[in-house]
């Protein structure tokens, strides 16, 4: 019998939900002089991601590592699932930025000069999501570490478990180092290679391995529901404490194991067949990364128009309303182009069968 794990989708689409909460907040600031919700720790949805990526790669590709399997077949897995989206929308954003905004791409260093070689150079970082300070999708940085992660967990596969044994320890034992000697790196490629939250990932691996593996310590269901209702609670202090934005070693350590338990905790759920994940949830995770890619130019675009209509006709109008009416179009915009483009995208890149990235099966 194999399970389908419901709750990690629905993980997937709340952590889409506060990542946009959060930019829309930042967005409406900037143009509105008022923040949408003021929840200024709902930036962690990007970490949940992180920890989210690592368990599911685990499980699903640990018996590559242990057989060593085809580095070749996994590589195409992860570049289908993360470039040729991510290429549609780059394109939209850049053409967006070039014809419709002057070349402004919100970074005030970076202007969108076709004539200028400068432009072309950093152009070709953004396809490439090499890593580069600023990118023209403002949440690309975090699909260069997931880049990253990929291409660490393919020597893996390809050098055995041996290796792997042997070189993800150490590798999690220098970034500690370099973060605990206060060493600080000037150069871009140090700076981001030596990033603590890096460490987000190994411990998504470490959960994903011990639900693969070690199924008979997580039977429990009451085990499972305290993980949940305790790191909702952990989510819920941090950000009544902590709100400011955050990512030293302390709060990446601290987020990071909070976003193992409440993973793990929905994963064991989902096993013993507990509850039901709401349909709405599912397809808010199944759009997740089509939402993640298109909010930030949504939100830039609407709430720049909607400052300029307001201004112009002098009108005056409830802002939470107004701002939650950008938050739901932003949503339903970035589900839409999940069905109608992304969706049908991958099912022709991947000829024989849709596309998995929906639900992670489960051997029970």
């Amino acid at each position: 019998m194999k399970l389908k794990l419901q709750s990690l989708q629905m993980l997937r689409g709340i952590a889409a939900l506060l990542v946009v909460i959060y930019h829309l907040s930042a967005t409406t600031f900037t143009y509105f002089n008022h923040k949408f919700l003021n929840l200024t720790w709902s930036w962690v949805g990007v970490d949940v991601f992180f920890v989210l990526s690592g368990f599911l790669i685990t499980y699903i590709h640990f018996d590559d590592i242990i057989s060593k399997g085809s580095t070749s077949k996994y590589l195409k897995k992860r570049f289908m699932r993360i470039f040729p989206v991510y290429w549609v929308i780059l394109t939209s954003t850049v053409c967006i930025y070039i014809f419709l905004m002057n070349g402004a791409t919100g970074h005030s260093n970076q202007m969108l000069r076709l004539e200028n070689s400068s432009t072309w150079v950093y152009l070709l970082g953004n396809y490439a999501l090499f890593p580069i300070p600023n990118y023209v999708i403002g949440v690309a940085w975090s699909l260069a570490y997931e880049i990253l992660f990929y291409l660490l967990f393919a020597f893996c596969i390809l050098f055995g478990l041996r290796f792997t044994k042997s070189v993800v320890p150490l590798l999690v034992i220098s970034i500690l180092m370099v973060s605990f000697s206060g060493i600080r790196f000037f150069s871009f490629p140090l700076t981001f290679i030596s990033n603590p939250i890096i460490l987000e990932f190994f411990m998504g691996c470490l959960i994903g391995y011990l639900f693969k593996y070690k199924s008979n310590l997580l039977k429990r269901k009451h085990f499972a529901i305290t993980l949940v209702l305790l790191t909702v609670c952990c989510f819920v202090n941090y950000g009544i404490y902590n709100s400011p934005f955050n990512r030293d070693l302390f709060s990446l350590i601290l987020i990071g194991l909070v976003s193992s338990f409440l993973i793990l905790g929905a994963a064991v759920l989902d096993k013993s067949g507990l509850y039901i994940v709401p349909r709405p949830f599912v397809i808010l995770g199944d759009a997740s990364y089509a939402i993640y890619l298109t909010h930030p130019i949504l939100l830039s675009m609407m709430c720049r128009m909607s400052d300029k209509v307001l201004s112009g006709l002098h009108l005056k109008i409830n802002l939470s309303l107004l701002f939650t009416i950008i938050l739901i179009i932003t949503l339903l915009a970035g589900t839409i182009f999940h069905f109608t483009i992304e969706k049908p995208l991958l099912k022709l890149l991947n000829k024989k069968h849709s596309p998995k990235a929906y639900y992670p099966q489960v051997k029970v």
